[in-house]
């Protein structure tokens, strides 16, 4: 019984290691798509010049990220 609980503890630790790292490398993109210029994105990406600004501005301009968004 006792083994039982410790395995389970390691896969539980394992687990949440694995959790937090995941979390921090997405947080890590997150932050150098922020700092990115519209021209960075452009070149690095396959996204359109619409979508690459949408991008730019939502990091940059409160007033767009925080206005409604009715299409």
């Amino acid at each position: 019984m006792a083994c039982l609980l410790m395995v389970m503890l390691v896969f539980i630790y394992l687990f949440i290691y694995l959790f937090i790292s995941k979390l921090a490398q997405a947080i890590g993109s997150i932050e150098a798509i922020a700092k990115a210029s519209k021209e960075f994105i452009l070149e690095n990406t396959d996204l359109s010049t619409e979508k690459a600004e949408r991008i730019f501005r939502f990091f940059r301009d409160p007033q767009y990220y925080l206005s409604p968004k009715i299409n």
